[in-house]
């Protein structure tokens, strides 16, 4: 019984601690603007693909693709 007890009075501490430090407030995301060449050329795919692919919506980044047309 005492083996139990010293179980959760290690066990119970550690557990808020990680539940509690887990939490982080979210931030603004980063306001990006990227600007290219004067035409969309297929170089530049991968930028394009990452933002319809979300990725850097995941990163926590707002990507603006600036058009210079």
């Amino acid at each position: 019984m005492r083996t139990i007890i010293r179980m959760f009075s290690i066990l119970l501490p550690l557990i808020a601690v990680v539940a509690c430090g887990s939490q982080q407030a979210k931030k603004a995301p980063d306001e990006v603007t990227l600007q290219l060449k004067w035409l969309h050329l297929p170089q530049f795919a991968g930028f394009y693909m990452a933002q319809e692919k979300g990725y850097y919506a995941k990163e926590n980044i707002n990507l603006t693709f600036l058009d210079l047309r």
